[in-house]
């Protein structure tokens, strides 16, 4: 499944944020402790972010983001 030109991406803000620091080379505890989330949560939204780009991988689904020009922010919170 690829990314449909057609179809706007509907990431949410945290799904964003996890995709950022994954760009950034954290794991899932990292990106939890910079989030002050849970793993289990931060994990979840990578999931649902990968499935919504269609992507096998959290390095494909940065990829991917990127590729869509999914816009990123600077610094997550």
């Amino acid at each position: 499944m690829a990314i449909k030109p057609d179809k706007p991406l509907a990431l949410t803000r945290r799904e964003h944020d996890c995709l950022a620091l994954v760009a950034q080379g954290l794991s899932d505890n990292g990106i939890a402790a910079r989030l002050a989330i849970k793993p289990v949560t931060v994990h979840a939204h990578i999931e649902s972010a990968k499935r919504k780009l269609g992507a096998r991988t959290r390095a494909h689904a940065v990829a991917l983001a990127f590729l869509a020009q999914v816009p990123f922010a600077q610094e997550p919170p």
